[in-house]
């Protein structure tokens, strides 16, 4: 499966798929794309095609990024169709939040297609129609459960959790194990960046005694660091969610 699951916006560059070229070509390459976009919460699915040419030699999006925050992109099908008077060598990129991932460099003979489908992988087709390379299907996405505790000293600033690689998707619970009113901080630090007013999510926001604090969904890239503070040593953080890689 080729997955975007990152969409723009103030912290983030976004996710897309794109195509390059190793030497421009005479006449143009020809491609087409199928995908979907899956709203998780509202459980509907909207169909996206694209179709164009390639020219040059810097890289073409051909899929964007999600368009919002809870949505994912799946590619379904993706067709190039060699046009010009010499082989092709095309690159397919994986652009992860500005992270560029080689899927698959190949070199395409005149009136060839390179053809994928997902669940099936790559293909090139001939210009009779003939079968002349199978390949893997796109490296698989494995899930990792991640269930973080942490128990944070009074008033100092923790790093909870450092994402290890991939994507994070995640929710941070708080807990105050005792009767009396405290407060909590938390963060995400790109890149595990130092201390900043800009990375916090929740900053000196009150839980009541014995109370209970559950934070919405949240998304980040590998190398960020989530961060935990409390004022009183009596409150148990967890970061509980998915790790793609």
């Amino acid at each position: 499966m080729i997955i975007l699951d990152t969409p723009v916006d103030e912290e983030n560059t976004g996710d897309s798929l794109q195509l390059s070229l190793g030497v421009a070509p005479t006449n143009p390459l020809y491609f087409t794309t199928s995908a979907v976009e899956f709203d998780d919460p509202n459980e509907s699915v909207t169909l996206l095609n694209n179709s164009g040419i390639i020219l040059g030699t810097d890289a073409l999006t051909i899929l964007d990024s999600p368009s919002d925050s809870g949505r994912t992109r799946q590619l379904k099908s993706l067709t190039v169709y060699n046009a010009d008077i010499a082989s092709s060598i095309i690159t397919l990129i994986l652009n992860d939040n500005g992270i560029l991932v080689t899927i698959l460099t190949i070199t395409i003979n005149i009136g060839d297609t390179l053809q994928y489908n997902d669940g099936e992988g790559f293909r090139v087709i001939d210009s009779n129609g003939n079968i002349k390379i199978i390949s893997l299907a796109a490296p698989v996405v494995i899930e990792t459960f991640v269930e973080n505790q942490t128990n944070p000293g009074a008033a100092t600033l923790t790093d909870a959790y450092v994402v290890p690689t991939g994507k994070f998707e995640f929710q941070v619970t708080v807990v105050n194990r005792s009767a009396v009113a405290t407060a909590f901080r938390w963060s995400i630090a790109i890149a595990g960046a130092a201390d900043n007013d800009i990375q916090y999510k929740a900053y000196d926001t009150a839980i009541a005694g014995n109370d209970i604090y559950v934070s919405e969904t949240y998304k980040v890239n590998g190398t960020d660091v989530i961060r935990v503070y409390a004022t009183l040593a009596t409150l148990s953080f967890g970061i509980n969610g998915i790790l793609r890689a």
